[in-house]
């Protein structure tokens, strides 16, 4: 049947085929050895084994490298802070180099803060970190620690704003005899202190607090706690209460009086245990000062969050921190 299948295929053509159909035997073509195959495989895989381990080897090479690096550059770090250290003990040593700009001296010879004036601007005031922990108990501001770290000395620089709000205050306190009403800056008895972030106005208000507290001036911190004994209330009107500290509002009461022969340190302490009347405390304490005549008063607040209108709390942060 192929056959005739074969020929009627050959008839109906009507071009002559160069050459007839043939059935012939072809050789099959031998694969290669399995050896010559085998082998090429063993080489490749040899070959890539030895380049992975070198790869391998290379890296953890390169990260001990790293690894010893650090430790040294820490090292290194050190000792040249050591070595920085050094010098400028030496160089405070010699007079010589106590040489500012406009030949002017770098630090000042002042003693205390009370006794600088404006001859000492833009000098170097030094303190002792032991005196201003005392002075400052609560904790020195951000700024202050970081100019102490840069300059690798308790050294602080002394800036015409602080001169002005320590002039402001001193003659609020103790006004001149000479003078006029219509010369001079105008006393303020409030001051925002405002100003882009880390310009300096948390060091301008710990030096004002510090040179209050060196002048006697009461404050309401646990330094002054022999003040506060000694000043009685002189408001008899009762404390509001709000809402605690993440309690809520207290039902059916809506103020507290104070025990009669209460001194001030009993009103700040009111505040303290009884979170309802913290804020009350603070609006009765403020109105409580105004009355003291007998001992200046500095209500120094460094980044208040709700004490002024304009205030940044839960707010976005802008240009001005305050």
């Amino acid at each position: 049947m192929l056959w005739s299948i074969l020929r009627a295929a050959t008839a109906t053509s009507s071009k002559p085929k160069p050459h007839s159909w043939t059935l012939q035997s072809s050789p099959i073509p031998t694969p290669p050895p399995p050896q010559y195959s085998f082998s090429s495989a063993r080489n490749y895989s040899v070959k890539n084994a030895k380049s992975t381990t070198a790869t391998k080897a290379k890296k953890g090479k390169f990260n001990k490298s790293e690894e010893d690096a650090a430790p040294a550059e820490v090292d290194a770090a050190v000792s040249e802070a050591q070595a920085r250290a050094r010098r400028l003990a030496l160089d405070e040593k010699d007079p010589t180099l106590n040489v500012g700009p406009n030949g002017l001296p770098l630090f000042t010879s002042t003693p205390s803060l009370s006794l600088l004036s404006h001859k000492d601007t833009c000098s170097y005031f030094k303190f002792s970190m032991e005196s201003l922990k005392s002075v400052l108990p609560e904790g020195l501001p951000t700024g202050m620690v970081k100019e102490f770290e840069d300059s690798l000395r308790p050294a602080l620089l002394v800036r015409q704003s602080f001169l002005d709000l320590h002039d402001n205050f001193r003659r609020i306190v103790d006004p001149p005899l000479t003078l006029s009403h219509s010369r001079g800056p105008k006393l303020r008895k409030q001051v925002v202190l405002d100003g882009p972030v880390s310009c300096g106005k948390s060091i301008a208000l710990a030096m004002l607090v510090h040179w209050a507290r060196d002048e006697g001036w009461l404050d309401f911190l646990k330094w002054n706690e022999s003040h506060l004994k000694q000043l009685p209330c002189q408001i008899s009107d009762p404390i509001p209460l709000g809402k605690g500290a993440g309690v809520g509002q207290l039902k059916d009461v809506d103020n507290m009086a104070m025990p009669e022969g209460s001194t001030l340190y009993d009103l700040v302490n009111t505040g303290i245990k009884h979170t309802h009347a913290a804020v009350g405390v603070v609006v009765c304490l403020r109105k409580e000062s105004s009355l003291v005549k007998n001992i200046p008063v500095l209500i120094a607040i460094d980044q208040y969050n709700s004490c002024f209108t304009f205030s940044e709390y839960e707010e976005a942060v802008k240009v001005h921190s305050r």
